[in-house]
């Protein structure tokens, strides 16, 4: 089962969001409404260690329940998303602002972490075989790992999101999206020349560095379109996404990209950069 991919079925939906498992670690645990189906699919396999790309809750909302389940499970994460581990209440609160009423739908709850099981990352660590790179943008909190055994890096949502129907979306949901620093963790990434990357959502890809570029393009096309403003934002990548995806295909990358929320991450990094 080693590198192997678990489908979490994330509402209900296959292909959605992963979580993937590394010899003796997990990266990224989705959910906590996903937590059954999570442990149902490791069988009884207890993880040494948690490996986190960045704490928002389709990636680690689960957490601190895995924690109660496994009180010596080790939690890797970056230095700048720990606190929010160790007391979500900010976190949650920032996601109540983005998700409103549907947030304990798609993520249930959160429940801390004890400081003890936290291990700080900062970028430059090296945990067994696997290289971790600090590469902020979509969060700035996010890290990405190389399993240098195997070549395969675990990229979270630095490089996007790409579903069933094969379009690519890259995620700039609030509060920190910051586009060059998105453009320089591309080229980090690019840097470690991966013989793949393996995305939460979702899967693998194949041929690498076509897929960074791919990604800052798509990061630039998208940057051009939120500057007409919501309304017309979200029918660009509306359409853009329909060319490749069929209409129960679409509705999956607006369940998990939600596009009006999108647009108000993207439109945010746009006067933060202004500014």
């Amino acid at each position: 089962m080693s590198g192997d991919l678990i489908d979490l079925r994330w509402m209900g939906r296959p292909g959605l969001i992963g979580s993937w498992r590394l010899d003796d670690v997990l990266i990224d645990c989705g959910p906590e409404t996903t937590l059954e189906t999570l442990l149902d699919q490791l069988g009884g396999w207890e993880p040494r260690a948690l490996l986190l790309t960045h704490i928002h809750f389709d990636h680690a909302g689960a957490v601190g329940a895995l924690v109660q389940r496994w009180p010596d499970l080790e939690v890797h994460v970056h230095r700048a998303g720990a606190r929010h581990l160790i007391d979500p209440s900010r976190l949650w609160a920032s996601a109540r602002r983005v998700f409103g009423d549907e947030l304990e739908l798609r993520f249930g709850d959160m429940r801390p972490v004890p400081e003890r099981n936290v291990r700080i990352l900062d970028g430059g660590e090296r945990i067994g075989d696997v290289e971790v790179a600090a590469t902020p943008g979509h969060a700035v909190h996010h890290v990405a790992y190389l399993d240098t055994a195997s070549g395969r890096a675990y990229v979270g949502d630095v490089c996007g999101v790409v579903l069933d129907g094969g379009a690519l979306l890259p995620p700039t949901l609030p509060p920190d999206v910051a586009l060059r620093d998105w453009k320089a963790s591309l080229a980090r990434v690019a840097a470690w020349d991966p013989v793949e990357l393996a995305l939460t959502h979702y899967g693998l890809v194949a041929a690498p560095r076509e897929h960074v570029v791919a990604v800052a393009a798509a990061l630039d096309e998208q940057e051009r379109a939120a500057l007409g403003g919501e309304e017309a934002y979200v029918e660009h990548v509306r359409a853009g996404l329909a060319e490749h995806a069929t209409p129960r295909q679409l509705a999956d990358y607006e369940l998990v990209v939600p596009l009006v929320q999108n647009y108000r991450g993207m439109r945010r990094a746009l006067d933060a950069a202004l500014a």
